[in-house]
């Protein structure tokens, strides 16, 4: 696939709205998933998607201007949503706002029709799999990251978590309507601005998995944690985004750290037994012997496939599995297994914070961190 191809395809995706740039965005966390020219053009998308000039901007904030003797021109960064900006408030207090961008939510409610529209389609074929997904469910929680102040309540929740954490923190918000957010200024880069210092890039996946399993542990999902979202500073990290943070049931809760401590096993040894025992209880339907053995050799399959290349079993590695995967997704259609939408979040993000750390860096990520800040 050629450079061409590639800019075309991220100035189609720019154009084709807020919701298609957000998936983009999650995807992008996997550069094993991706051809190496696309990844490099669209990886950008993730902190500088479509720039609107300040002027337009101030339009949509002319009740708030009034607080700022300056705002800067160039933002720091630009998002599928809104764009960051510094500025300095009356009192000469350094700041950063970050403005919704024009007309979002009418785009964001077109996208979502547009997905909604397919998805209806698609439901003719394959009914369980769209239900499972709970398409409707993960697309209102991207809409409701068009308006801020859901977002500084799922901040108030998460500062309230963390409150006495040095590894986790988050910016102090001065100021909020569902058109802007005017917080404090937090030092440190994006995560993959610092790939370069691999040290501190290690240590700032290792902070951000910390983060995953203690907002778990107090029943919460933070469903949007990619680079773009997160700042490392002198061995911490800033978590700068909160749109999308979900509730776990004690149920749910419960799933998941039977499902993950599965995954550990089948991670360290490629045995997947206990993971067919934890899948089934992700369905009211009782699986059969038949049915498990089936599924435990579409994972035993998987595992030998990657174990084979060479390299540990790592979190959807897309490129060696993709025939498991696609056999793996045919059995939970016709044995009507599903996931419900936070439970998918959580599965999502787990791969996406590893980011093929495990591969690009030969370590054992995923259990050095359960060794480092324990289990969920």
């Amino acid at each position: 696939m050629n450079d061409e191809y590639a800019k075309q395809l991220k100035s189609t995706i720019n154009r084709s709205g807020p919701v298609f740039i957000k998936i983009s965005q999650w995807l992008l966390q996997r550069r094993d998933m991706i051809n190496s020219n696309v990844f490099n053009e669209l990886k950008s998308l993730q902190i500088s998607c479509k720039e609107y000039p300040i002027e337009v901007l101030k339009k949509e904030i002319e009740n708030e201007l009034s607080m700022f003797s300056h705002i800067d021109e160039k933002p720091l960064g630009v998002g599928s949503i809104a764009q960051v900006h510094k500025a300095t408030l009356k009192n000469g207090d350094p700041c950063v706002i970050k403005i919704r961008h024009p007309y979002i939510v009418d785009m964001m409610r077109i996208d979502l029709t547009i997905i909604k529209f397919v998805s209806k389609l698609l439901r003719f074929k394959y009914k369980k799999i769209i239900d499972a997904l709970d398409i409707d469910g993960v697309l209102t929680n991207i809409y409701k990251q068009a308006f801020f102040r859901t977002e500084y309540e799922n901040l108030e929740q998460l500062r309230y978590i963390f409150r006495r954490d040095r590894l986790v923190k988050f910016p102090q918000i001065l100021y909020v309507q569902d058109n802007i957010i005017v917080e404090e200024q937090c030092p440190g880069n994006h995560i993959d601005k610092i790939k370069s210092d691999r040290d501190h890039y290690i240590s700032a996946r290792y902070c951000l998995f910390y983060a995953f399993t203690k907002m778990i542990r107090n029943k919460f999902v933070h469903g949007d944690l990619h680079d773009g979202n997160v700042l490392y500073h002198n061995g911490c990290i800033y978590i700068i985004d909160y749109g999308i943070v979900l509730n776990l049931s004690q149920r749910d809760y419960r799933l998941f750290k039977n499902l993950i401590r599965a995954y550990g096993v089948f991670y360290k040894t490629g045995n997947c037994q206990r993971l067919v025992d934890v899948i089934q209880n992700f369905t009211n339907i009782k699986i059969d012997e038949k049915c498990k053995k089936n599924l435990q050799g579409i994972l035993e399959s998987c595992s030998k496939k990657i174990l084979s290349a060479g390299n540990s079993v790592t979190a959807f590695k897309a490129q060696k599995v993709g025939k498991s995967v696609n056999e793996l997704m045919d059995f939970f259609n016709e044995n009507n297994i599903y996931f419900k939408e936070n439970i998918l979040y959580l599965l999502l993000t787990l791969p996406i914070i590893e980011a093929d750390i495990t591969n690009e860096f030969e370590i054992d990520f995923i259990g050095n961190a359960f060794k480092k800040y324990g289990g969920i």
